[in-house]
This record gives structure tokens, C-alpha cells and sequence, in this order.
């Protein structure tokens, strides 16, 4: 899909960080998979996470190594029916969606959509 290439190449970050669940690098546990940067130039974390799973996934990510967070996340979330396409008679069928979450302290939770791929940045200070 043209919007997931967008949003990956759009969020590549400078370094890479570890995206961990229970300690262990999160690939494919219960249908998630994730990978996490640091981007230097906007001095932001980037998660990139994919729900493959048919439920919602309520997750708690916590931002350890940071002296200071912004408030705010920005969350754009990629999402459809698992038969959903874009097609050239409907090219916006599946289309990023952009909204913002609450960093409290160094967590943040939210719910992840099924058949979903989600990009969070957390401005860091």
C-alpha cells in the first residue's frame, strides 16, 4: 500500500531505539509488531507499530531515557477492513488518519485498531 511506504518512509528517524514488550523485541507477539527511532533533526521519538490481529490491543508505552517529554503525542493510525483496498475508482478508501494523545509523565496509553499500522511521535525536550 502506497500510504504505508508514505508513512514508513516519511518516519525513518536517525537512530534506532528498542521497542520492547515484557523485554523481548515486539515482532509478532499477539499480532504486533513494532520498531522505534529517534529522529535528532526534530528531536522526536517515532514508534511504528502494526496490529494484525481482528481485536483492538490496548497498549501502555513507556518512553524510558528521556529527561523530558512533550504533553502531547501525534498519532496517525492507518486502518480498514482487512478486504479494503484503494483502488483508481476509489483512491482515499484507506487513508492515514492524524490525531493527538496525552503523554503523561513518561507513558502513554492507547488502543490500537485492528488490521491497523500506527506512527506515534512524542517530541522530545
Amino acid at each position: 500500500n502506497y500510504q504505508v511506504q508514505k508513512l514508513f518512509a516519511t518516519n525513518k528517524g536517525t537512530n534506532a531505539v528498542p521497542a520492547l514488550l515484557n523485554n523481548k523485541t515486539l515482532s509478532g507477539q499477539d499480532g504486533l509488531y513494532a520498531s522505534a527511532v529517534t529522529d535528532k533533526n526534530t528531536k522526536e521519538i517515532i514508534i511504528k507499530i502494526v496490529n494484525s490481529g481482528t481485536a483492538e490491543k490496548s497498549m501502555l508505552f513507556v518512553l524510558d531515557g528521556y529527561k523530558k517529554l512533550a504533553p502531547q503525542a501525534t498519532v496517525t493510525v492507518l486502518t480498514g477492513a482487512e478486504d479494503q483496498i484503494n483502488t483508481v475508482d476509489h483512491p482515499f478508501n484507506v487513508m492515514p488518519v492524524v490525531s493527538t494523545s496525552a503523554v503523561k509523565g513518561k507513558k502513554l496509553e492507547m488502543v490500537l485498531k485492528p488490521f491497523s499500522f500506527t506512527v506515534i511521535k512524542v517530541g522530545v525536550k
